[in-house]
């Protein structure tokens, strides 16, 4: 901060209107019910959102003049207000404090809102010096211009912010005379150089009371500022017939929202005595200006029109910005600062940082025109435009009936910005659809946008129809991408698609593109322009006017794709390879029929929500397809079946993967029925073989995936978030059998959903039989401490003990990292070691003479989780376990002589249970933290425990809350 001396020649007046304005939103949602009722023992009460203002200490309002301390504004000038936010509803709230603006004149253009600065810090001594206030100033990070202010933040029912210092101060610099009326200098207006302002409080609900769906009812309650419409009200009434209106503020901008909406209430004096009228004005022959630039700071804006009460005036914006525009809307249509306008024009106003989702017919500027001239008007900054349907533009959505853009410009200046349709057509950087009637887009600008829809997605329309224009627009760095997979091409570089007319042209005159991505794929079956991209409904037809278009440094990576509709070209397909086709319609193979992939070739097939199925009744081994190349098919489903049973020496498969083959299947549905032996994937491993399946859904009654070894390496076999459904997901059948063990399987399940509950879903080998679980982990049957030790000691495995007493553990051994025991019952447990993370299932641990539970050997260190287990006597955690978690655990004394629970290390207890017989809970190390949650039966049982008179301190967290007073044994 600089802390120069100006020699002023003369000091000179400030007016200072300082009325502060604490608002509140008024909602329509169920927690704002105005009274309560009752229903037989049921009361429904009604929340009140209630927010005051207080400065030091003092309740503020309309009366109160905050800042009143200073009569002249010169250089040097700092004032400030102690400040306090409360929540003196029963609504959890929002709020955002930010200055309220009048008027301002100015001399030779200079203000003062050049000059005045305003600063946030903490809460100063009413006795504090102007030194020690500038040095606290000096060290705020939020310093900014009055404009800037803004304090916001969220307050519970009854709570209150920390008291803050808003400090407002004039730093003197070199060019403050330029703020003097010397020399007989005039202000703008005659008057002293003034400025007024005001605070100003709003707030709104936030997400935290509940209903029967959560607490996210009041996630996107409109925050609408403060409607101010006295502007319209007061012009009015001084001259009925009056046309021309200011607006300067947000506040402003939302009572012409009201007005226009026919939301807006009317004073009383306005009209008849006694009572109050709701008012739609749509503005036709009417002009609002705006005076100033507008910060909607983000909150949730209703567009101003709709499709009962259109804007039919004149919007002038007098080239000022209107900031950090928010609509969420998804099932709103006509959607963006304006909604609807009909027979309207907007001008000279910017957009900065927009973020805007409607349903249906989406911008910036005006969702649907009916029609409109828009002019001179700019999207710039961060730009964030979603139709959840169609028809999104950066500055118009839907156009009707002739409407006319010119000199508008969609350009982000923070990074890329984005338009886009996320599920269906027309998506432009200035306009979305131009119907027919004569529209003009002229001398426009796109610049820095990701433009995405399902199709005619255009760098300045989505779609033009025939006789528009559109001349003198430039396109600079702009990807296009097309999503529907398949279809007419639509896409351009200028228009996404078009409508003929064989009387009437389209007419691209005089525009540049530069920089620009085309991406998507398209059925080959009608005409393709990279210009305007192809015509509605697929035909050969156009009609355009053409003049002087250039492009450069264009990419076009739009793909032509080949339709499959037959088996036929099924076949052709997977005969000639390639990446780029598509079913249009169910497929049927013939009966018996098999569909060879061969060896070298690959294939990808998109099958576009359609089926192939397929047929056998011969006896023997059957296949729908032969895979000896590569194969992909994604985003469909395929159906197997035979009329005749194979038997246990035969089969029927949907894919047999071999000689070298690899199959990809993604989001794929598939079911095969009618053989003992029936499988979705065979991997008949004559070679490698690999297989990835991925986000699929498989039915088969005895195993959806099987590998046969023949003693040749198998690579790859990742099946990962698949759904199955009948019998066992996957079987690597004879590997270790035959001694060919010298074989070898990369594989990699993980993610998957056994519908059956099957408890074996992965069967390894066939002699010699193992098996895994649904992510690949190893699964054995253990009965004796040996046997279940030597499964534990290298981790990664899953024990089922199956009830067994295994009887006294003392040092026998290592639970290795992942690590899973399950059904087990031990007599004394001493020693354990674990190395990684261990866990222990419906356990119990009982003991009638010394430890039921003891970790503590030093040779590993790790973690150990209890899920559902029961422990009788002395339970210990040594130092050289890291960390302890019991879940739904239960503790008491039945044949030990002991009963005790003792952590030296961090633990936490969810759901547990601790019977009266048990003794308690200690830790007894220092610095532990052990935290109980939904835990019964703890009341007296916990404790620090004592060493030599010391005592152990450990912290102590019972449902969220840490306890303050923790005996000591």
């Amino acid at each position: 901060m600089r802390k120069k001396n100006a020699t002023m020649q003369a000091l000179f007046t400030s007016v200072l209107s300082l009325l502060l304005c604490v608002s509140m939103l008024v909602g329509t949602t169920f927690a704002w019910f105005t009274d309560s009722v009752d229903s037989g023992m049921n009361t429904i009460a009604a929340g009140n959102l209630d927010i005051e203002l207080l400065a030091d200490g003092e309740k503020v309002d309309t009366n109160t003049k905050l800042f009143a301390d200073v009569k002249l504004w010169e250089p040097g000038v700092v004032v400030y207000e102690n400040l306090q936010i409360a929540n003196v509803g029963t609504l959890a709230l929002k709020y955002q404090m930010s200055l309220n603006f009048g008027g301002e004149n100015n001399l030779n253009g200079n203000k003062l809102s050049d000059v005045l600065q305003v600063a946030i810090i903490d809460k100063i001594d009413t006795n504090a010096t102007r030194q020690e206030v500038l040095a606290a100033v000096e060290d705020a990070k939020n310093v900014g211009t009055l404009q800037n202010f803004n304090l916001a933040g969220a307050l519970e029912a009854g709570e209150s912010t920390a008291e803050q210092t808003v400090v407002i101060f004039w730093e003197p610099g070199e060019n403050d005379n330029w703020y003097n009326a010397n020399n007989g200098q005039k202000t703008s207006d005659g008057k002293p150089l003034y400025i007024e302002f005001g605070v100003n409080l709003i707030a709104t609900q936030q997400m935290s009371e509940e209903d029967s769906f959560g607490p996210d009812y009041d996630g996107a309650t409109p925050w609408v500022t403060v409607e101010n419409n006295d502007w319209f009200f007061s012009a009015i009434a001084e001259d009925p017939d009056e046309t021309e209106f200011t607006i300067s503020s947000a506040e402003d901008l939302a009572g012409l929202m009201a007005l226009v909406n026919g939301t807006a209430t009317a004073p009383v004096t306005t009209f008849a005595v006694g009572s109050e009228n709701v008012v739609q004005e749509s503005f036709a022959g009417k002009t609002i200006t705006l005076s100033s630039d507008i910060d909607l700071a983000g909150h949730v804006w209703t567009p101003i029109g709709n499709w009962d009460n259109a804007f039919e005036g004149t919007f002038d914006g007098q080239g000022h910005t209107i900031s950090n525009l928010y609509v969420n809307a998804p099932e709103g249509e006509g959607v963006g600062l304006f909604g609807v306008v009909a027979n309207a024009e907007i001008k000279n106003v910017t957009v900065n940082n927009v973020n805007v989702t409607g349903y249906s017919m989406v911008s910036a500027i005006a969702g649907a025109a009916y029609p409109a001239v828009i002019s001179n008007c700019h999207v710039t900054g961060s730009i964030k435009l979603v139709s959840e349907w169609a028809y999104v533009g950066g500055i118009a959505g839907y156009c009707y009936y002739g409407t006319q853009v010119d000199k508008c410009s969609t350009v982000a200046t923070n990074g890329m910005g984005l338009i886009k349709s996320e599920t269906r057509n027309a998506v432009g950087g200035i306009t979305a659809w131009l119907l027919e009637g004569d529209h003009k887009v002229t001398n426009c600008e796109v610049k820095n946008l990701d433009l995405v829809g399902w199709t005619n997605v255009g760098a300045i329309t989505g779609f033009v129809h025939y006789s528009n224009t559109i001349n003198g627009c430039s396109v600079e760095n702009v990807n296009l991408t097309k999503t529907r997979e398949g279809g007419n091409p639509g896409i351009g570089l200028i228009a996404g698609g078009y409508s003929y007319s064989a009387s009437k042209a389209i007419t691209l005159s005089n525009n540049t593109v530069k920089n620009a991505t085309l991406n998507g794929n398209h059925i080959a079956y009608s005409t393709y322009n990279e210009l305007y991209g192809s015509e509605y409904g697929g035909s050969l037809n156009a009609n355009f006017t053409l003049t002087n278009n250039t492009t450069e440094n264009v990419t076009n990576n739009l793909v032509e794709v080949a339709v499959i509709k037959d088996a036929a070209s099924l076949k052709a397909a997977l005969a000639n390879g390639g990446s780029n086709y598509i079913l249009t319609q169910d497929v049927v193979v013939a009966n018996n029929e098999t569909i060879t992939i061969a060896n070298g070739t690959s294939v990808v097939i998109d099958l576009n929500g359609y089926k192939i199925s397929g047929t056998a009744d011969k006896s023997g081994n059957e296949e729908l397809f032969l895979v000896k190349g590569d194969l992909t098919l994604k985003n469909g489903s395929l159906d197997y079946s035979t009329t005749n049973n194979q038997g246990w020496n035969a089969m029927i498969t949907i894919f047999d993967v071999t000689a070298g083959g690899e199959l990809t299947l993604e989001e794929v549905t598939a079911s095969v029925a009618g053989s003992d032996m029936n499988f979705i994937v065979h991997l008949n491993n004559w070679g490698s073989a690999t297989l990835n399946v991925n986000n699929c859904d498989f039915t088969a009654p005895y195993v959806a995936v099987r590998a046969f070894n023949s003693g040749k390496d198998m690579n790859n076999v990742t099946i990962k978030n698949t759904a199955f459904h009948g019998g066992r997901m996957f079987w690597v059948h004879n590997y270790t059998a035959e001694g060919k063990g010298d074989a070898t399987l990369n594989l990699d399940i993980y993610g998957n959903r056994n519908t059956t509950d099957n408890a074996k879903p992965v069967r390894f080998g066939f002699n010699n039989e193992l098996y895994f679980n649904i992510d690949g982990v190893q699964l054995v049957t253990a009965t004796t401490l040996p046997e279940v030790m030597a499964a534990a000691k290298n981790g990664n495995v899953i024990i089922d003990a199956q009830g067994a007493n295994l009887g006294d553990f003392s040092y026998d051994g290592t639970f290795g990292n992942g690590t899973v025991l399950k059904n087990a019952k031990f007599t004394y447990v001493y020693g354990a070691s674990v190395d990684g993370v261990a866990t222990f299932e419906n356990c119990e641990f009982v003991s009638d003479h010394s430890y039921s539970a003891n970790f503590s050997d030093g040779s590993y260190t790790g973690k150990v989780i209890f899920n559902n287990c029961y422990f009788d006597g002395w339970n210990s955690f040594g130092t050289t376990i890291t960390s302890v978690e019991m879940n739904n655990c239960t503790f008491e004394t039945v044949i030990g002589p002991y009963s005790l629970l003792r952590f030296y290390q961090n633990a936490v207890l969810n759901n547990c249970v601790i019977k009266d017989s048990f003794d308690g809970i200690d830790t007894n190390m220092t610095g532990t933290v052990i935290e109980l949650n939904n835990c019964t039966g703890i009341e007296g049982k916990i404790y620090n425990n004592t060493d030599g008179g010391v005592v152990k301190v450990g912290t102590w967290i019972v449902d969220g809350v840490e306890l303050t007073d923790v005996p000591a044994w």
